[in-house]
């Protein structure tokens, strides 16, 4: 019972992540490529451990092709989370000049 719970856990958590990045879809891009990649990206982090679950809980365990396929689905999940993470970095190329002035909180924040 205890294994269950880790794997449900576990599937909710990356389906989470993959949920929590679906708030950037309509921001802005350096180009039309990036911004379809992370949406692509952002797919296939929902759909991928939804696939991987299911393909684990109704395949045979240890037969070749059920291996094969749940390798080829864990190497397309870990491409997309890298894919997301460098996106990231990547994207600060292009942001506006108001994005590094300094900020006077002082000005704000009324102080007591």
């Amino acid at each position: 019972m205890a294994q269950l719970q880790v794997f449900v856990l576990s599937l909710l958590s990356t389906i989470s992540f993959g949920g929590l990045n679906l708030v950037a879809w309509n921001f802005s891009f350096p180009t039309d490529l990036e911004s379809f990649l992370w949406k692509f990206s952002c797919v296939g982090m929902l759909v991928l451990p939804i696939i991987f679950a299911t393909t684990a809980y109704f395949w045979e365990s240890g037969s070749t092709r059920s291996y094969i396929v749940l390798t080829l689905i864990a190497l397309s999940y870990g491409v997309i989370r890298l894919y997301v993470i460098v996106e990231c970095f990547i994207a600060l190329r292009s942001e506006p000049a108001q994005v590094y002035c300094s900020m006077y909180w002082s000005s704000y924040i009324p102080h007591i």
